[in-house]
This record gives structure tokens, C-alpha cells and sequence, in this order.
């Protein structure tokens, strides 16, 4: 089974592949794929364009389309939840490392959260003691009160250190918006296939 996830917000790049574009295979795999997940939809400009192109590559394939919900703020140290209304009036500041980083910050404008200065990293960044502390060295310098990461560089960040400035982890859920009964018509192929070997 073959799925290709496009990005809603940026769906073909330049039409390169890495590393002299942003695609990871060239637009011609559409024609190869099973099923074409159309993420982050409620972002895209036009995604009447975006299926026009998708069926005209590859008119067989389930056409699904989703978004990432933003669910809740967590502290990072504690894990508990904090109040989106807590961040109205304070200077917040982000840092990722993932493809897409505006899409990101776009996410967090959904729960109201106003960025004031972005940290964009390289997408999988290995964070080490030394380039956190710059970071927070930085916020404090730009007079950030908070700074916000997502739940896939929170798993990468040291956990023995002392902070300055408190992290929050932005919380998230896949959600499919569009081709729900074929997502679903997947979903119970995969799973009677792993049964039956």
C-alpha cells in the first residue's frame, strides 16, 4: 500500500526533489500512489487546485484530506496544562526544528498565541545542552516570558536543565477532514492484512 502525504501549505515546492528542492520523490510518484493524504488543508490557498492537480496525476487513488488540531499547551517540566488566555498579554517566543515551521507558528495563531520571535531550526534537529541555552539565553535577551516548541522536538530536549524562561509544548491530533469512510476503507485493510500474517 502505497500513501504520499502532500503539504497543503506548500504542496509541489519547486517541483525538485531534496536536496535541490523540498520533495522527497518527484511529482511523477503521484501516479504510483494507493491512497494521497492532503495534510495541513485548512492552510492551503486553494485546495480545489491542489485535488485538480492530484487527480489529474493519478485519478485511481482515494483522495483524503486532514489538518493538525491544536488540542492544549503543556508545561514542559510539569506536564501540565496551561491556559492559551494565560499567554494574551505575554512576549512569547517559539523554537522548532520540523519541514514546515510556519505551519507551526500557523498553529499556534489558531489557539491565539502570537508569536513574537521564531527559533527555526533544521528539520530533526539533535538538541544538545549548549544550543538550548543559547536559545534561552537569547529569549531573555528579547524579553520572551515563554517560549513554545512542538511535541516532536520536545522528545529531543534535554530534560536535566535548569530553565530561564518556561517551555511549552503545543499538543496536537491528526484529524481527517475529507475521504473519511476511504481513511477508514485503509485503515481495516491494514489491519485485516496484519492479522492474517
Amino acid at each position: 500500500l502505497d500513501i504520499l502525504v502532500v503539504d497543503g501549505i506548500n504542496p509541489f515546492s519547486t517541483g525538485w526533489v531534496l536536496p535541490a528542492g523540498l520533495l522527497r520523490e518527484p511529482v511523477s510518484a503521484l501516479a504510483e500512489a494507493d491512497v494521497i493524504v492532503l495534510n495541513k488543508v485548512n492552510l492551503a490557498r486553494s485546495p480545489e487546485d491542489i485535488r485538480t492537480v492530484l487527480a489529474r496525476h493519478n485519478p485511481r487513488a482515494y483522495i483524503v484530506e486532514s489538518f493538525y488540531k491544536p488540542l492544549l499547551l503543556r508545561d514542559f517540566q510539569s506536564g501540565k496544562e496551561v491556559k492559551a488566555s494565560l499567554l494574551d498579554r505575554a512576549s512569547v517566543g517559539a523554537f522548532s526544528g520540523v519541514a514546515n515551521p510556519l505551519s507551526f507558528i500557523r498553529t499556534l495563531a489558531e489557539m491565539k498565541v502570537l508569536i513574537r520571535h521564531a527559533y527555526t531550526l533544521k528539520d530533526h534537529y539533535p538538541y544538545t545542552k549548549e544550543k538550548l541555552k543559547g536559545i534561552l539565553e537569547d529569549a531573555k535577551l528579547r524579553g520572551l516570558q515563554y517560549l513554545v516548541t512542538t511535541q516532536k522536538d520536545e522528545v529531543k530536549l534535554p530534560h536535566d536543565m535548569d530553565l530561564t524562561i518556561p517551555i511549552l509544548v503545543l499538543d496536537i491530533k491528526w484529524e481527517v477532514t475529507g475521504g473519511k469512510s476511504q481513511w477508514e476503507t485503509v485503515l481495516k485493510n491494514i489491519s485485516l492484512t496484519s492479522t492474517t500474517t
